[in-house]
């Protein structure tokens, strides 16, 4: 009886581990990485949308985390794996064209207006465009990808100077996502235009979160 509950108890246990071993994406995972690889030719083609703008920095995130599942939060995946690319471009001209450019060039390109738009201008009116910013944009394409838009006078002085982009940006924030695995590549770039010198006359950072792998539980 005592080996055969022994052998039991092994058996339990590892079955456990094995049930474990499902809980997280293996990132390295050949269907992962070409999912990856994917999620990164998806943003190319955005990009377009800011015309002839001169790109002063990139940096890409790659992250996966486990899913939240308690009493508060229910997520409903095991784990996700995730794609962040935040491009920085400089600009001068007219601030309203470029700004309605991108705005409607994004949703030619699919996405959906969620919160704020470039288009949208009381802010930048209610106060000196050459100090101020104007808030976040959201656009969605779905439930799994996002992308953020955010735009700043080069001018602004440096107690106005806001690098982030109004989420929890694992790149430039000091909160970072909880994860079991990332890779930065690239310059941050707030840091990328200050050593540049702020040109522009105006920023415009382009954020994309493309959740491209999800485990369902």
């Amino acid at each position: 009886m005592a080996r055969y509950l022994t052998a039991l108890l092994v058996t339990v246990v590892a079955w456990g581990l094995a049930g474990c071993s499902h809980e997280r994406a293996d990132p390295q995972a050949e269907e992962i990485v070409k999912a990856r690889d994917e999620a990164r030719g998806r943003v190319a083609p955005s990009l377009s949308v800011v015309g002839d703008a001169r790109e002063v920095a990139r940096v890409e995130l790659d992250f996966c985390r486990e899913g939240q599942y308690d009493w508060k939060i229910k997520e409903p995946f095991r784990s996700e794996c995730q794609l962040q690319t935040a491009v920085a471009f400089t600009f001068g001209g007219d601030f309203r064209q470029r700004a309605t450019a991108i705005h409607e060039g994004l949703k030619a390109r699919g996405w959906a207006e969620s919160m704020g738009v470039p288009g949208s201008f009381d802010v930048w009116d209610k106060q000196d465009a050459s100090i101020g910013r104007i808030p976040s944009s959201l656009y969605k394409d779905g439930e799994l990808r996002r992308v953020w838009v955010v735009f700043q006078a080069s001018a602004a002085p440096p107690e106005t100077f806001y690098p982030h982009l109004g989420t929890a940006d694992q790149v430039n924030s000091e909160k970072p996502i909880s994860t079991y695995y990332s890779a930065t590549t690239g310059t941050p770039w707030a840091v990328a235009w200050e050593q540049a010198g702020r040109p522009g006359p105006y920023l415009v950072v382009l954020k994309f979160e493309d959740a491209y792998h999800r485990q369902p539980r």
